[in-house]
């Protein structure tokens, strides 16, 4: 994106014009803090409206890879973003020495907020195995692990790092041990109250979006830079998303399990450019042209929810249905449901069902690790758990079979 934005700015064509003021185009040149600021917000994908059309229950692997994907991406603009934010405020040259120096605080900003996130879910997980009083009662539980939740959000903003990564991290700790120190109720309860939050939080931002067109109404509007963005925007998202797939395709060869129809969708689920852009760009306040970058990415924002939106069902649905054409898929993929099937019902130790083999040294160490001291210290009476929870999973596993074998058919 900033080769892209350097190479539109060196043709001399951008001006900028005035909604309300109107009178003659006046040109711009967009400085190295500009092209930054905007190259870095527009990196940031939407992928809540994709998540929305493919079913996770029929679709598992394109559900999974469209929302990793976009949380890996949202994660990496935010944590950029601030780097870039550092090296702005330094006021130093963007050199080659400066650009290393990025990646540098790029990486350290992203360790120490997973360490954040991490250290809050750890030592929130053994106080609920340890203080049971908690349990007592379903509030209580949905209190504790809401506050503490955003307990590594502020931590890590304190500190200026990426709260929103420390919470994610933090998230992922207490849904793999927290989770089985809640009451059946509480784990219902929290899930429920986690998705109306969610809902709110989006539906607010939406509407926000829509409002702030009055707010830029009378500011400095360059149609031909949102145009040309909005271009680089599909240019920089197929080839980022193609170019290291087909090399990985060509690399692991039987192992790539990726089809053409699932990457289109991954692609032009990611093209989307809403609630992250938008979010980090009103807090821009060193750009030299700093209307014209808010109003950018804001057309930008508005344009590719809109248009795109529209359009998105139309490609999932015929993608999702050229995928499932017999013509399109190998034989190996129609019989591997019932093969799952047959080598659940062979295996005698069910463990091996339950939880994958491990796919090399460090993956064996770390699970020996989690099962013989974490888990044992951060959930309650694990031990006596175990069976149970392998049983549950076991049963989960064989419902999910059952299933795929019945879309197969």
């Amino acid at each position: 994106m900033v080769l892209l934005n350097k190479q539109i700015d060196s043709w001399g064509i951008l001006t900028w014009t005035s909604l309300e003021g109107g009178g003659e185009p006046q040109p711009f040149k967009l400085s190295i803090n500009d092209i930054l600021y905007i190259s870095v917000t527009l990196c940031s994908t939407d992928t809540v409206a994709a998540l929305t059309m493919i079913k996770s229950k029929e679709h598992p692997k394109l559900f999974s890879l469209v929302f990793g994907e976009g949380l890996v991406n949202d994660a990496v603009a935010i944590i950029l973003f601030n780097a870039i934010n550092r090296l702005v405020e330094s006021k130093a040259e963007f050199d080659s020495s400066a650009a290393l120096g990025l990646l540098a605080n790029f990486a350290l900003m992203s360790i120490q907020s997973i360490l954040i996130g991490y250290v809050i879910g750890l030592l929130t997980a053994i106080m609920f195995a340890k203080c049971r009083f908690i349990s007592h009662s379903v509030i209580h539980e949905v209190t504790m692990v809401f506050f503490c939740g955003y307990t590594s959000y502020i931590v890590a903003e304190l500190f200026h790092l990426s709260g929103v990564i420390s919470l994610l991290i933090c998230g992922v700790v207490l849904g793999h041990y927290n989770w089985y120190n809640l009451s059946d109720r509480a784990k219902e309860s929290t899930g429920l109250t986690f998705q109306a939050f969610s809902l709110a939080a989006e539906a607010f931002l939406f509407i926000y979006l829509g409002m702030s067109t009055f707010m830029y109404k009378d500011s400095q509007w360059s149609f031909s830079l949102v145009g040309l963005e909005i271009g680089c925007v599909l240019i920089a998202r197929l080839s980022s998303v193609f170019a290291p797939s087909w090399l990985a395709m060509l690399l692991l060869r039987k192992k790539w399990k990726v089809d053409n129809f699932e990457l289109f969708i991954v692609a032009f689920s990611g093209m989307i450019r809403g609630a992250i852009a938008f979010a980090l760009v009103l807090t821009v306040h060193n750009s030299d042209q700093e209307k014209i970058v808010k109003t950018t990415v804001f057309g930008v924002v508005m344009i590719s929810t809109i248009g795109l939106g529209i359009i998105l069902p139309k490609i999932i649905n015929t993608c999702i249905k050229l995928r499932g054409n017999p013509k399109n898929r190998s034989s190996v993929f129609d019989n591997d449901a019932i093969t799952k099937r047959e080598e659940l019902l062979r295996t005698e130790d069910k463990e091996e069902v339950v939880h994958k083999a491990p796919k090399n040294a460090a993956h064996a160490w770390w699970r020996r690790v989690d099962e013989n001291y974490l888990k044992p210290l951060l959930i309650y009476k694990y031990k006596e758990q175990k069976e149970e929870l392998q049983a549950k999973k076991l049963q989960f596993k064989e419902g999910e079979i059952e299933h795929e074998i019945h879309l197969k058919q």
